[in-house]
């Protein structure tokens, strides 16, 4: 409980600052979106999987093909992002909000996920 409060603790102030610079946080944003999707990569190893693209013959998830598939994803949107903040800089607060929204998204899966029993073959 106390690692958690001191996690949030030093999240939240690191947007604090990160304010002051919006590239600092659009930077900042990045880092918890892929840190959230490492996060839920980690959590779904052996259990149960219910996107085809990311499961075995055995509806298991397989790491290889999950870590692709989100990979991709992640990159596509910083990608997309990038497209865009080259031609208006000024959405980098949007973006930055975008992809903590993201991110809060997925840290949600990921912590549901640790709750999934493993499925043992």
């Amino acid at each position: 409980m106390n690692l958690k409060l001191i996690l949030m603790f030093l999240f939240f102030s690191s947007i604090g600052i990160a304010q002051e610079n919006y590239n600092k946080l659009y930077y900042l944003s990045v880092g918890t979106l892929a840190g959230t999707q490492i996060f839920d990569i980690y959590s779904s190893r052996g259990k149960y999987e219910l996107n085809p693209w990311m499961r075995d013959h055995n509806k298991i998830f397989d790491s290889r093909r999950g870590v692709l598939v989100k990979t991709i994803f992640i990159l596509s949107v910083v990608g997309v992002e990038s497209l865009i903040l080259r031609k208006k800089p000024h959405l980098k607060r949007e973006m930055s909000w975008f992809n903590f929204g993201g991110s809060l998204a997925t840290g949600g899966v990921a912590f549901h996920n640790l709750s999934v029993p493993r499925e043992y073959k």
